[in-house]
């Protein structure tokens, strides 16, 4: 079996210190104030880059057979790197459920070597 290459883009001192999870809390309160509940399920809006194409074109394959309901999965040349984006199916709401997903997609991220860049709550209950 061949050893794992370092990552270029998302090196493992970014992966083990800054995934911020403690911003989806702020983040969740604001909706609620608009009026979305904790028992609510909307989709997400996800953004992942990377500095090679390779890279982001694995993701995208890995995405596309674990989550098919993941729809609008899109890759593009973005300052001088690559982005993918998409759309999550709905998800729940509350803290742990975002954080849950959050973490997900940041170990995702990480072992192809294509950070998290955003994502946006969308839609409504």
């Amino acid at each position: 079996m061949s050893e794992k290459k370092e990552n270029t883009f998302f090196p493992k001192e970014i992966f083990e210190t800054k995934i911020g999870l403690e911003m989806n809390k702020d983040i969740l309160y604001s909706l609620y104030k608009s009026g979305v509940t904790p028992e609510a399920s909307l989709p997400i809006e996800f953004f992942f880059m990377s500095d090679h194409e390779e890279k982001i074109k694995r993701l995208y394959e890995f995405l596309i057979a674990e989550f098919p309901d993941y729809i609008d999965l899109e890759i593009r040349p973005k300052n001088d790197n690559y982005e993918l984006s998409g759309k999550t199916s709905p998800i729940k709401m509350d803290l742990s459920s975002i954080n849950a997903w959050n973490q997900q997609m940041w170990d995702l991220g990480y072992q192809y070597d294509c950070m998290v860049d955003g994502m946006a709550y969308n839609g409504s209950d």
